[in-house]
């Protein structure tokens, strides 16, 4: 058997190099977010959503407060990071890179930016905890939120109606963006 030669690993190395610069790899992902629910124009809907990489999705929990005692309200995330007109309509569509109809988040076709709804309790305060196998935070990949908004509605989400489930008015928005001097972690 012939021995490789310096000279063979050489002219290989080139070649090698040029197929791995073709590989898709996927950037790392923001260690974690904490982003603020501000309530629009009229209303008093706050929380503070955790938003981090979870087994190849995005885990969210939080708290939001000032809802109706024992009322359940659409959560989605919607296309851009811009909660400045008084109604959040800036803030857009629901996020959906993939051009799917809307639908519930078990679907298999779905906007990526369908959630589950939130449930207050009697006091008007519900507690969030989820994972969406279809988003990704600070990745700069398609199903990346950063740059979106998470966004509170004044009705439940019926997971069916199109174009956005009938959830009714905006009541709540936070921008999605990278703290200053955030870093990233490795995707799990």
């Amino acid at each position: 058997m012939r021995k490789p030669t310096i000279a063979a690993f050489l002219t290989a190395l080139p070649l090698s190099l040029a197929a791995l610069g073709n590989m898709a790899v996927a950037a790392p992902q923001i260690n974690a977010l904490d982003v603020k629910l501000e309530p629009t124009q009229g209303n008093r809907v706050a929380g503070t959503i955790k938003l981090s990489p979870d087994n190849f999705g995005l885990r969210v929990v939080g708290t939001v407060s000032g809802l109706k005692p024992d009322s359940e309200h659409g959560f989605h995330f919607h296309q851009k990071g811009d909660c400045s007109a008084p109604d959040a309509t800036s803030a857009g569509d629901h996020f959906n890179p993939d051009g799917h109809a809307h639908g519930a988040p078990d679907a298999e076709q779905r906007h990526a930016g369908d959630l589950p709804n939130i449930k207050a309790d009697n006091k008007g305060v519900a507690q969030v905890d989820f994972h969406v196998d279809t988003l990704t935070l600070g990745d700069g990949g398609k199903h990346d939120v950063v740059g979106g908004a998470l966004i509170v509605h004044a009705d439940p989400d019926d997971h069916t109606s199109q174009p956005a489930g009938n959830a009714g008015a905006r009541i709540a928005c936070a921008a999605v963006a990278r703290a200053q001097g955030e870093r990233s972690v490795a995707a799990n």
